[in-house]
């Protein structure tokens, strides 16, 4: 069976054309008129002879191929950087044609190898030529080229030429383009990107510079960009690659930019290739970029390891997905008393950036990265096909394919389509084969298929054994978004063999019969194969073989039969025979070729026994051989008389046979032409070279038309030779320029047959002199000439004169002058100088040139003078001596000095004439003055060059002295202006600061300033008088020190250190004083000069202390005061601090800043009774004298207490205060102060020191704060005046501490962190307290905290405990304590918790599909000991009852113990949901409560079911059944909605629902599709239910024209009624046509009209005008307002028939 492709026929061959087109590859800009992208189009009609280009209008109905204007277009294009671009040119015609391309104007950056020369294009032929673009600067393109038809100027057609060359150091190349459009400078487009994969692209990072290097680094505008390497070092002339990586997890326009920085480096401390002799001297450069990394293994502690949920994202299909639930709180770690346990840990670290300096300058350049990110989208379709079934099954997405039965041996074809429907990203598709039969076969297994294109999948059905074949193919698509394409798609095909009579092992020549066959021959039978014998020339013999295959069990004969008129030169040799079973025969065929015409013989192949028949068309096609000439001309064009030109052509051989050749040579002069070989044999596939020799003997032109003969071909090739002799007409003449140098006329033209001697005479310097040779045309032709000039010798190295040109063309009768101009710059004398002028093909002129030139005999004292260095504002000068040395004339000389000179210069001279031997010292100031006068004498004065510089710059001044008005001498005169420049050295750093901080009196200090000479001449330097006064009136003093009397000459780059010395006599505040040099004239600041004198001064408050009567074992505090009332701190110490005694004093050493002071606690604090103490206290001041205090004290008893006092309280909290009352009876104010002996009880106050008033009651208040759970007893002792005392016994109960409750809320199933504060009530010791932590373990889950925690001494530091309850309880109490584990003193709090339900663990999003199965996956889980069965239930505000059927998953499940339990959530609606839903998934379990999910849920409609095809006839219909299962669970109602009822309507036309009973009932409605014209038509049917659903489905019809109907038989005079029905929707008139309307009669006879969509019949009567008449006729019914509308019926009469009723 024949494939569906060939069915269609081979395309018909376009016409031939008619033009020579020209295609231009690269950035082309074309005019509106060009119609096709690429190229542009010259018609060359065919002419017999000289082919020539002419404009010809295109066809009717073709469109225009004029070009107004075409470009050439380079872009921008880097310097250095070649750009190549191509012009394709293509002659489709038969003919030959010639053509060049011209540019003279072109730069040199253009290049184009083809330029200027003429070239053949030959029939078919096509030619590139390169244009290469190579800039060497930056510059702007912006010419043309032109291309020139030879012998038609009118097709001339020029091409600009542009484009734009940059400079940049660092560019990208090598840039990949997805597109196909012409790519954008530094952009990279990308159309293919997947979605969630990488998509990389590679680049190169080129250094254009040759000798700097770069550092450089990426940035880029989006995450989803990365660019490797990221930064790194670009050595000079190389390059890197960088890979660029786009990621994006959403379809989206890629619209991003990389911006490149970079800045020059220079690599310092580089190591040298000792090894390489080569490269001894080159460093080593070092690579470094962000990949080279170092791995390093480091000890590190050990973490223990907390799982953390990762986040989840919805996946794709069923199966486990990933949600967005919250990461699970990192539990901290307890602490533990174990020492830490350390691992390897492997780390990457950049390597560092090797030793280099980087340059300021940064520079940027950037990247466009521009492209689509999307997935890809495709449209799968078979190709319909009657011999195939066909069906879909949508659950398992399988094509069901079965073949209709097929032969051995043959082929049975189907062809299914896929499209790529998206527009901007590749398709990429594989296909995998499953049970693989050899009987099936695929034309392609994998590929990619661009945007908006498709590719066609052909499956072949080839048999080799009787019986059924089945195959599976899956077709696999990459980057599809499964919610809208399936990823894969299944195609089962199946087939039966069967065996046939015989099997030609033949493919016959369908396209002959088609396409080539003469119509005219006639119809062929029914299968016909074609076998065509294809023949190279004539009298050729050409022959086909084939088999013939008996498949039969038993043999038969065979025989071929001639239908026809026997074509003798079409033979078959075996015409008869037997075939045995099993066996093939070979069949043969012979055709020999007598002319070039096509000829044809029918054969039938006969098996008679099996009475089968199957026609053969034999074909005989001779064809001309393809031998040709590569070019149809040779033009040589004008050739000298007597010259040899000589050309080479070739004849092609496009045949794999050989052919023989053989010239006509009669048309030829003997001599002019000769052409050889003029015969021989041209090889298979091969050529044969000609050499065309042309030698013309006259001047005339010749024209020769050469035949060259071809065996086997009909008709000769022809060759058009031309050219044309011509003689050069040549003579030569010369001559004085000058009329002042002719003495004679006779001397004004010396001819060249005469004298060939030109003498330019003896001249001065800078003078000129000129001649003239003419050359002479007399003939009829142009010539060109050449001067010849002779080689540079040892003498003569270059040519004395100039030549105005050296070639040149002398036009027919016309002359041509050539000037020598003679312009001596120095002395010299030639002679017999040959020149010649060669005549091209003419004659050659020899003449000898000879001239002299001499200088005045002057002499200067010099030419060039350098003043050097010059301090600004001094003055120098120098004379200039001018000596004429000339015995035999007088010299005068001028002075030029330019008005723009500068004005240091001063030249004092004038102008003068110089007598022989006298010299002239000139004295002139600037430029003459206007109406001064020339001094003829020779005047000489006091002449000198004067420089007085102004500002610090080199100044040059160029003034000339003219001699004689022709020699000019320029005298050059340079010098520098300078400023004296001292450098500081030492301090190095600005403001160059000698700082003497600080020096004590009498002391002295010395620092060094060392400044040096950057003057390029020796200045001399001194300080001055007041400078040195003041300084020494601060006690500084120099060495050395210069003064103005007696300087010091510091020579150029001397360094002079200075030593500055500072011995202070007295205290000096701070000062800061500037030490400057004066440096000619001007005063010049070194250093910075500061410093101070300070001394040291200090006293106590007190010379004594006394502490009076102190209480046996108390302690009474007095404070002694050290005042440093100097300049500098004091650094103080007390050596005898521990010897004492009783006396304690603090601090014991220390420093005291100037202006401050210390105060000192001293505490006596007595132990032996009745005892008085006394000591002497001393302070050593460092650098000073020692300070001394005398400190006394004397010790009493205890008295008895007055009373008692008691107190109660709370350990570690404060007791209400209770008053003690003193009474003073005296006339006097008590300074009172009391004591305590234990520090748990207190005096309210600041201080224990009080006063009471004289006859008056004092009180104090005491107060108990115990740090300790025992009683505690104290004394408080108060002495009074006269020797008395108070005695209170104090005694405190202590409590267990109070304990603090702390209310906290948080949700279940989390960890909770609550801060206790843990406050360490000791001031001296630290402590460490044991944490107990008690919790209800059915309400609290777990807890974390340290088991024990260690607080500072007097700090209060925070305790972290977490919580966490799986379940929500409104009230949950618990303790925590803290304990001393040596004291046993303890810290308790009491916790209150308010847990609240969960929150969510996942959000979750579905976006189904109606009537189709998404899913997502939930993880339960079970952190417990013990599996658990939980309960599941979907909740929600207003959930409609679709969704909660639609969501499918099961009521209960067990979860195993400590696992993660993942669970599928199916979500399948049936109602289309556009909005987001919200819904809750609750897992509800009595130990570990409620888990909520958040489920967020959305339908889209579905597509439609399927599509129906209709196609019938206009006035028929035509009728298909829909059907569908309800996917409803349970009996529901469709509604019916057809869009175009007119054409597609139910054929129950009173049906408005359809009703389906039960669950997956089968639901089925016929349809109806009736056209009313023949056009295509698409609508849609939709079964519509509030609970079941949509169902959509498409419906395609296509109206065709009227299908003829008959024949319809009368009898004679019988008359039949004909159905005809207007199918329009409107009333229509219609006219009816007979083809013999008098042997058949109509009613209406010959209109009608119709209502819409009526039925009418038409009567037909027939009438014989013979009794034995028997005729076939035709009726036609055609609708007036649409011509195209016609109904045919046929007739057929017969009036010998019984009439039959109608």
């Amino acid at each position: 069976k024949k494939s569906k492709m060939a069915k269609k026929g081979k395309a018909a061959e376009p016409e031939p054309e008619e033009e020579m087109v020209m295609e231009g590859e690269g950035h082309f800009v074309y005019s509106k008129t060009c119609y096709y992208k690429g190229g542009w189009k010259i018609c060359k009609p065919e002419e017999e002879e000289d082919p020539k280009a002419k404009k010809k209008a295109p066809k009717k109905g073709k469109e225009p191929a004029v070009v107004k204007e075409l470009f050439v277009d380079f872009g921008k294009t880097l310097v250095r950087k070649s750009n190549v671009e191509h012009i394709v040119v293509h002659n489709p015609s038969p003919l030959a044609c010639a053509y060049r391309i011209e540019g003279k104007s072109l730069p040199k950056s253009i290049t184009m190898v083809d330029r200027g020369r003429e070239m053949i294009l030959n029939p078919n032929e096509t030619k590139k030529h390169e244009i290469a673009f190579a800039p060497t600067i930056e510059e702007t393109i912006n010419d043309s080229i032109k291309l020139v038809v030879v012998d038609n100027r009118f097709e001339d057609c020029e091409i600009k030429v542009k484009g734009i060359s940059y400079d940049e150091k660092l560019t990208f190349e090598n840039i990949p383009n997805d597109d196909s459009e012409v790519p954008l400078p530094d952009t990279l487009k990308i159309s293919d990107c997947p979605i969630n994969a990488p998509c990389e692209r590679k680049i190169t990072l080129e250094n254009n510079s040759s000798d700097q290097h770069f550092k450089y680094s990426f940035e880029v505008s989006n995450e989803r960009v990365q660019v490797v390497p990221e930064f790194g070092h670009l050595h000079a002339s190389k390059s890197v690659d960088v890979v660029i990586t786009y990621t994006t997890p959403e379809p989206t326009t890629i619209n991003e930019q990389i911006n490149l920085k970079y800045q020059q480096i220079e690599y310092t401390n580089l190591d040298y290739d000792s090894d390489d002799s080569e490269n001894e001297n080159d460093p080593i450069l070092p690579e470094w970029d962000s990949r080279h990394k170092s791995i390093k293994w480091v000890q590190v502690e050990e973490k223990p390891e907390v799982p953390v949920e990762e986040p989840e994202v919805k996946g794709k299909g069923k199966g486990k997905g990933k949600g967005k639930g919250k990461p699970e709180p990192v539990e901290e770690p307890v602490v533990s008393n174990e020492p830490p346990k350390l691992v390897s840990k492997r780390i990457e670290t950049v390597d560092p950036e090797p030793a280099c300096k980087i340059h300021d300058e940064v520079s940027e350049n950037s990247l466009k990265i521009k492209g689509s990110a999307a997935f890809s989208e495709y449209e799968f379709k078979l190709v319909d096909d009657e011999d195939t079934d066909e069906s879909y099954n949508k659950e398992t997405l399988t094509y069901n394919l079965e073949f209709a039965n097929t032969n051995l041996f043959t082929t049975r074809e189907i062809e299914a389509v896929l499209r790529n429907t998206s527009s901007t990203v590749p398709l990429t598709y594989k296909i995998t084969e499953i049970d693989s039969e050899d009987a099936f076969s695929i034309s392609t297994t994998s590929g990619t298929i661009s945007p908006n294109q498709e590719t066609t999948l052909q499956i072949d059905y080839n048999p080799q054994t009787v019986g059924t074949h089945d195959q599976q193919y899956v077709l696999t698509i990459e980057n599809v978004n499964e919610d809208s394409h399936p990823a894969t798609q299944t195609l089962s095909v199946s087939g039966r063999a069967t065996c046939p009579l015989v099997h030609f092992e033949l493919v016959s020549d369908k396209s002959f019969a088609e396409n080539e066959r003469d119509p005219s021959l006639g119809n062929l039978p029914p299968n016909t194969r074609v076998l065509v014998l294809d023949t190279c020339g004539i009298q050729t013999k050409a022959t086909k073989r084939f088999y013939v295959l008996n498949p039969t069990h038993s043999g038969y004969k065979f025989m071929w039969r001639r239908i026809g008129k026997a074509v003798h030169n079409i033979e078959c040799p075996l015409m008869r025979g037997i075939i045995e079973s099993g066996k093939k025969t070979e069949m043969t065929f012979n055709f020999i070729s007598e002319q070039l015409n096509v000829v044809e013989q029918l054969f039938e192949f006969v098996i008679p026994e099996h009475n089968l028949v199957v026609p053969f068309l034999i074909v005989g096609r001779p064809s001309e051989p393809r031998v040709y000439l590569d070019t149809p001309r040779i033009n040589f064009k004008t050739s000298r008389v007597g010259s040899v030109s000589k050309e080479t052509l070739r004849i092609i051989n496009r045949e794999s046979l050989p052919f023989s050749y053989k010239l006509e040579q009669s048309v030829f002069d003997k001599g002019v032409l000769k052409i050889s070989p003029s015969s021989g044999t041209i090889g298979a596939n091969g050529a044969v070279d000609l050499s065309a020799v042309f030698r013309p003997l006259k001047e005339k032109l010749h024209n020769y038309q050469v035949n060259i003969k071809v065996n086997r071909r009909t008709v000769p090739l022809t060759l058009n030779v031309k050219g044309e002799g011509f003689v050069v007409h040549a003579r030569a003449d010369h001559q004085l320029t000058d009329p002042s140098q002719v003495k004679d006329i006779e001397d004004a033209f010396v001819m060249s047959s005469s004298s060939n001697e030109v003498s330019f005479g003896e001249i001065q310097v800078n003078n000129k002199s000129t001649r003239e040779i003419i050359l002479y045309n007399d003939g009829a032709f142009n010539y060109d000439y050449q001067v010849i000039l002779p080689k540079p010798t040892k003498y003569i190295k270059r040519c004395p004169f100039e030549v105005s040109q050296l070639n040149g063309t002398v036009h027919a009768h016309h002359q041509e002058k050539i000037k020598f101009v003679y312009k001596p710059r120095k002395e010299m004398d030639f002679g017999d100088y040959r020149v010649l002028v060669k005549v091209t093909n003419g004659p050659t002129y020899s003449y000898m040139f000879s001239g002299a030139a001499s200088l005045p005999q002057v002499s200067f004292s010099f030419v060039e003078h350098n003043f050097g260095y010059v301090p600004l504002r001094s003055k120098v000068s120098i004379p200039l001596v001018i000596t004429n040395n000339d015995s035999q004339e007088t010299h005068a000389y001028d002075v030029d000095v330019p008005e723009s000179s500068p004005s240091s210069f001063e030249i004092i001279g004038s102008s003068t004439v110089l007598s022989p031997f006298q010299s002239a010292v000139s004295l002139f100031t600037g430029p003459p003055k206007k109406g001064s006068k020339k001094n003829t004498k020779g005047n000489i004065g006091n002449i000198e060059c004067i420089f007085t510089p102004d500002t610090v710059k080199p100044f040059v001044l160029h003034f000339y002295v003219t001699i004689n008005g022709l020699q000019k001498k320029r005298i050059t005169l340079k010098g520098r202006g300078c400023e004296p420049s001292l450098k500081t050295l030492v301090p190095p750093k600005p403001p160059h600061a000698v700082n003497f901080g600080a020096v004590y009196v009498k002391k002295s200090s010395t620092k060094m300033a060392t400044i040096k000479n950057t003057t390029p001449i020796a200045v001399p330097i001194y300080f001055s008088d007041d400078m040195i006064s003041q300084f020494q009136s601060n006690f500084i003093f120099f060495d050395p020190c210069p003064t103005k009397k007696i300087p010091l000459m510091l020579e150029t780059q001397q360094e002079l250190p200075i030593s500055i010395t500072f011995k202070p006599k007295a205290r000096i505040n701070s000062f800061e004083m500037p030490l400057s040099v004066v440096c000619e004239g001007r005063e010049k600041k070194i250093v910075q000069v500061s410093g101070a004198a300070q001394g040291i001064e200090c006293k106590l408050s007190s010379l004594s202390l006394p502490f009076g009567l102190v209480t046996q074992n108390t302690e009474n505090t007095l404070k002694l005061q050290l005042e440093n009332h100097g300049d500098l701190p004091v650094h103080f110490r007390i050596p005898n601090a521990a010897s004492l005694g009783e006396f304690k004093i603090r601090p014991t050493k220390g420093t005291v800043a100037a202006s401050q002071s210390e105060k000192f606690t001293v505490t006596f604090r007595p132990k032996a009774l009745n005892k008085a103490s006394k000591k002497k206290l001393d302070i050593v001041i460092r650098d000073y004298d020692t300070l001394s205090c005398i400190l006394q004290g004397t010790c009493v008893s205890k008295p008895d207490a007055a009373s008692k006092l008691t107190f109660a309280s709370n350990v570690r909290e404060v007791s209400q205060p209770q008053e003690v009352t003193i009474n003073n009876d005296s006339d006097t104010t008590w300074d009172l102060k009391g004591q305590i002996d234990n520090p748990s009880f207190r005096i309210v106050g600041e201080s224990n020191n009080f006063t009471v008033a004289p006859k008056s009651k004092g009180t104090i208040k005491i107060e108990f704060a115990p740090i300790e759970t025992k009683e505690q007893k104290a004394t408080l002792f108060i002495a009074l005046p006269g020797g008395k005392a108070l005695v209170y016994d104090l005694e405190g109960a202590v409590s267990e501490p109070n304990i603090p409750t702390i209310q906290e809320s948080f949700s279940a199933k989390t960890l909770h962190y609550t801060k206790l504060d843990v406050t360490n009530w000791l001031v001296d010791q630290q402590q460490r307290f044991n944490v107990s932590i008690d919790f209800p373990k059915d309400q609290i889950a777990e807890t974390k905290g340290a088991s024990f925690i260690d607080v500072p001494a007097n700090t209060t530091k925070a305790y972290k405990l977490g919580v966490k309850s799986y379940k929500s309880s409104s009230n949950v109490e618990g303790t925590v304590t803290f304990t001393n584990a040596r004291t046993k003193e303890y810290i308790k709090y009491k916790l209150v918790f308010s847990i609240s339900e969960p929150e969510t663990e996942q959000s979750l999003q579905i976006n189904g599909v109606v009537r189709q199965t998404s899913s997502t996956t939930v993880v339960l889980r079970n952190p417990l000991k013990e599996e658990v069965t939980m309960n599941l239930s979907v909740e929600g505000d207003n959930l409609s009852s679709d969704i909660q059927q639609a969501l499918k998953f099961p009521d209960t499940i067990v979860v195993p113990p400590s696992t993660e339990l993942p669970l599928d959530i199916e979500f399948t609606p049936l109602i289309e949901q556009e909005n987001m839903i919200s819904a809750t998934l609750v897992a509800v379990n009595e130990k570990l409560g409620k888990f909520p999910y958040k489920l967020s849920l959305r339908a889209s409609a579905a597509a439609p079911e399927s599509q129906l095809h209709f196609q019938t006839p206009l006035g028929s219909d035509q009728e298909q059944l829909i059907s569908f299962r309800s996917a409803f669970d349970g009996a529901c109602d469709y509604a019916i909605e057809v869009d175009d009822p007119s054409i597609f309507s139910l054929v129950d036309e009173k049906m408005k629902s359809i009703k389906a009973p039960a669950a997956n009932a089968l639901i089925e409605v016929p349809i109806r599709f009736e056209p009313t014209q023949m056009t295509r038509y698409k609508s849609e049917i939709r079964f519509v239910s509030n609970t079941g659903g949509v169902y959509q489905f498409v419906l395609q019809g296509v109206g065709i024209a009227p299908t003829p109907l008959g024949p319809f038989e009368f009898g004679a005079n019988q008359t039949l009624q004909l159905p005809f029905k207007n199918v329009s929707t409107a009333k229509e008139d219609f006219e009816i046509h007979v083809d013999h309307p008098d042997v058949f009669q109509t009613k209406p006879a010959d209109a009608f009209n119709a209502n819409a969509k009526a039925k009418s019949q038409i009567a037909v009567t027939f009438k014989p005008t013979d009794p034995k008449m028997h005729i076939h006729s035709k009726l036609t019914v055609v609708q007036k307002s649409s011509d195209s509308r016609r109904w045919v019926y046929y007739l057929l009469g017969n009036a010998a028939a019984s009439a039959s009723s109608g």
